[in-house]
């Protein structure tokens, strides 16, 4: 516990020591919430937005998937991200020449990036909240949390055999590509899964990202 809590917190300190770019990413969500409401103005809300045959607006729709894709993405990327970074400023011999598991590390370096998600997820809905009148006060807390912390954990075993390949092949690990474009067109994150067309609906079901913000929604 203590060796993870030291990488936590240098983690938090060498992405701190840079906070206009620490900035930028909460002056983005604030860009991202105000566009995505003035772009739902433009589409009637319906049933293919909502769950369970209820009708629902697109701003509901597209800001519960981007604030929780947030995390999913970092719950794939953090760790591979963390030690392809380390890599590059040669941190990462010194690290395992202590008596420090692979295992620990690698698990420990996704930490700072998962606590930043969730106050990211926040920060999405208290804005649109707030801002934009996203209405939240039917939500059932007990299943959002089980999807939330069961999705965390299928993508974060994800991110942390990416880790392996960054520590393995000392390259970008390919598992980008689940959080990356293929999550935004076959995902449901932008646009409704039923939309696409059947072929590309098996692959969209074959996504956990798919799955994850479903049972979210």
């Amino acid at each position: 516990m203590r060796k993870a809590l030291a990488v936590f917190r240098r983690d938090a300190k060498l992405e701190l020591a840079t906070p206009l770019s620490f900035a930028m990413q909460w002056i983005a969500i604030l860009v991202g919430v105000t566009g995505f409401y003035f772009v739902s103005k433009l589409i009637t809300p319906s049933r293919a937005l909502g769950f369970g045959g209820h009708p629902s607006s697109y701003f509901t729709y597209v800001i519960i998937n981007v604030a929780f894709m947030t995390l999913q993405a970092n719950a794939i990327q953090s760790f591979g991200m963390t030690l392809r970074r380390d890599q590059f400023t040669d941190m990462i011999e010194p690290i395992f020449a202590t008596p420090t598991s692979v295992g620990l590390f690698a698990f420990a370096s996704g930490l700072w990036k998962l606590a930043v998600s969730l106050a990211q997820v926040t920060t999405y809905l208290a804005l649109a909240s707030l801002l934009f009148g996203l209405s939240l006060k039917d939500t059932n807390v007990v299943t959002l949390l089980t999807f939330v912390v069961l999705s965390v954990a299928c993508m974060s075993s994800i991110g942390v055999i990416a880790a392996g390949f960054v520590i393995y092949s000392k390259q970008e690990p390919p598992s980008n590509f689940l959080v990356g474009g293929a999550a935004s067109l076959l995902g449901g994150v932008i646009f409704p899964v039923a939309l696409l067309p059947q072929p590309l609906r098996i692959v969209s079901w074959l996504l956990p990202i798919t799955h994850a913000l479903n049972g979210i929604r």
